[in-house]
């Protein structure tokens, strides 16, 4: 018994045998692998491999400063600049241009050094520069300060740089005028916009054309009109820069 024991032990493969074909097995799914990238589309590949690193760890991707290899261009992900007659929503058109818009301003008002004195926002009409009462009239007054003109002359770089229509927008807070010059908040709020509209065409040469004036009055405010503090931020000038190509459709408030 021993013997037949010993005979069925020694039967079979032979141990190197295991190991070779782990190793054909692990080859053949090599030169699979080899295959596959060989017929993968390169302009395709680049593009997964710049949105998977861009995905996990937000840096900048590894084809950023390398020219792709042949004639196959690395095309963006997302194309910033929309095209007109492509096959999408006029509004998806008009709000990319007014992201553009919205980041120059940004960087303009920031290199300026203006950012303490205005705040930018955006609406389906266009960019809103929004300006404090304090910085160009004094209370119940529609007259330019003289420092005020210093400020807005900052501006006019900004706004000579492209032709888009400019409304100036003049807005109060809720306390009624008593002055005989200005009955209501109503005249107030359009002489204020009136004033700005008037320097920047007279003093500064931007075409009439592109200007207009809007006074809103208390009705548009931005705050509750509770405290001192919310109807200082209320009593404000607004320089809308029109965008949107349905702009006359919005409302008078951001």
């Amino acid at each position: 018994m021993s013997k037949r024991k010993q005979k069925n032990e020694g039967s079979g493969s032979p141990g190197w045998m295991t190991t070779y074909s782990d190793l054909v097995t692990l080859l053949l799914t090599f030169f699979v692998m080899l295959f596959a990238f060989s017929s993968m589309d390169a302009d395709k590949f680049r593009g997964l491999a710049l949105s998977l690193q861009a995905a996990l760890n937000s840096k900048p991707a590894v084809f950023e400063n390398q020219k792709p290899s042949g004639d196959v261009p690395i095309k963006p992900i997302v194309d910033p600049t929309p095209t007109p007659g492509d096959d999408e929503d006029p509004d998806e058109r008009g709000e990319s241009r007014i992201t553009i818009f919205y980041k120059l301003i940004k960087d303009y008002i920031e290199d300026e050094g203006l950012d303490a004195d205005i705040s930018l926002h955006t609406n389906k009409r266009g960019v809103i520069i929004e300006i404090n009462e304090h910085v160009l009239f004094d209370p119940g007054k529609a007259v330019l300060k003289e420092s005020s003109k210093a400020f807005l002359d900052r501006l006019v770089p900004l706004l000579v740089s492209f032709d888009n229509n400019i409304i100036v927008e003049g807005h109060t807070d809720d306390v009624p005028m008593t002055s005989p010059d200005y009955p209501t908040n109503w005249e107030l709020s359009t002489a204020r916009a009136t004033s700005v509209v008037r320097y920047y065409h007279e003093q500064k040469g931007i075409e009439p054309e592109r200007l207009s004036a809007i006074g809103y009055g208390e009705y548009h405010p931005i705050v509750p009109n509770n405290s001192d503090e919310n109807r200082a931020l209320n009593r404000r000038v607004n320089l809308l820069i029109e965008v949107s190509e349905q702009g006359d459709e919005a409302d008078g408030e951001d």
